[in-house]
């Protein structure tokens, strides 16, 4: 009589605390969205070249000169690897600065030409881009655009090896 009962106990209290487990706050690793790849991009019309810092999740990074025909440049790539921790806190400052809430376009209606900035974001069910033409820029893309630049100078890129 004495065992039915303990195994009753025993298994309502292995029920209860998954409950439990179930009801807590999901960490703050789950509530990113699942990004693989940050990418920044600068480009303007009368530039001799553009520019492109592509991050991956793996640690990857590409940096690309974009060079123009019509300046007689070409395009020249360096390649490096992010240190460890690196991308998730790009994902954390993303995520805490509002990106993902961010407008698409952000321009100045009288500016018509010139330079643009381009963040793009993406993973698996994942694609967010913000492209802006304009200096009244929000004050969290301001911090994200100077975390990816501080990011980049602090990189070792070197081009790739042949």
């Amino acid at each position: 009589m004495r065992r039915p009962l303990l195994l009753i106990w025993a298994l309502a209290l292995c029920y209860s605390c998954s409950l439990l487990a179930c009801a807590q706050a999901p960490s703050a690793a789950a509530a990113l969205p699942q990004i693989q790849t940050i990418t920044l991009e600068r480009d303007c019309f009368g530039c001799s070249a553009g520019s492109r810092l592509q991050l991956q999740s793996d640690g990857q990074v590409s940096f690309t000169l974009t060079g123009k025909a019509r300046h007689g440049t070409v395009d020249q790539i360096s390649q490096g690897r992010l240190a460890a921790g690196d991308f998730e806190r790009l994902c954390r400052l993303l995520q805490a600065q509002g990106f993902f809430e961010l407008p698409e376009r952000i321009e100045d209606g009288d500016t018509q030409d010139g330079a643009w900035t381009l963040i793009s974001v993406s993973g698996p069910s994942l694609d967010k881009q913000v492209w802006r033409r304009s200096e009244k820029v929000p004050a969290a893309l301001q911090e994200i655009e100077a975390a990816l630049d501080a990011l980049k100078a602090e990189l070792a890129l070197q081009p790739p090896s042949r």
